[in-house]
């Protein structure tokens, strides 16, 4: 299981390495167990269910940046 202080600490570090500092990154969590990570103009990450979770913890921050869906303006 995924401690959220781990989570939020990788959130952080993704922060850092977006070069918009305009950009907060956050995470919501749905009734439904899904949820997204995400900011004002681009999604990180999608998951379906919580264990999703693991593989984004497992994912360089390059690689999640350079995969991120830009949101329609």
């Amino acid at each position: 299981m995924i401690k959220l202080t781990d989570l939020l600490n990788k959130i952080n570090l993704l922060e850092n390495d977006i070069e918009d500092i305009e950009n907060i990154v956050s995470v919501s969590f749905y009734t439904d167990h899904s949820g997204n990570i995400s900011s004002n103009t681009h999604e990180y990450f999608y998951f379906e269910s919580l264990k999703d979770l693991e593989q984004f913890m497992k994912l360089d921050n390059d690689y999640i940046i350079r995969h991120r869906n830009e949101y329609p303006i």
